[in-house]
């Protein structure tokens, strides 16, 4: 049995830094089942990216200070600590609300904006029957419909059900 798992992004010439969440899920179940991980193979622009989020670090990659400061960090969340509750919310402002060129908003909407997203980690967190969940993004301020990209997973439990017919 392979105990090692290799993704070779030689082929991949752009990745979408949201997606990262996806990713760290997907690795997440390999490691869970004792696979080791190992990523190989950047080009250049995918591997800048993926370290100014700093999904690299736990592959023995360096950060990247983002000059222009519109990604949206990889973290990994801890589903059984209260304290990452909090720690989702400090995360939701200071890695969105507190960009340079998120618009402009008053205090009571980026409560509702850090709401908003906190639901979502929520049902993730409740409903989603994991230890982790995973969250990363980017936004984009400089194109024309400023478009805010970000992703949060969860593992999914899939419990199988037995059906019989009477």
């Amino acid at each position: 049995m392979n105990q090692e798992i290799v993704f070779d992004f030689s082929n991949v010439y752009f990745f979408e830094a949201n997606l990262c969440a996806v990713l760290a899920t997907i690795i997440e179940i390999l490691e869970q089942k004792g696979k080791k991980i190992k990523l190989i193979n950047f080009n250049n622009k995918v591997e800048t990216i993926l370290r100014k989020n700093e999904f690299l670090i736990p592959y023995n990659y360096e950060a990247i200070f983002d000059n222009y400061d519109t990604s949206i960090k990889y973290q990994k969340f801890d589903t059984l600590l209260k304290e990452d509750d909090n720690n989702f919310e400090e995360y939701i402002k200071e890695q969105l609300l507190a960009k340079s060129d998120f618009p402009s908003h008053s205090q009571l909407l980026g409560k509702h904006i850090t709401l908003r997203i906190f639901e979502l980690y929520e049902n993730a967190r409740t409903h989603g029957s994991c230890k982790y969940i995973h969250a990363c993004g980017q936004y984009f301020p400089r194109r024309p419909e400023k478009p805010l990209n970000v992703t949060i997973v969860t593992q999914v439990k899939i419990f199988k059900t037995m059906f019989r017919s009477f």
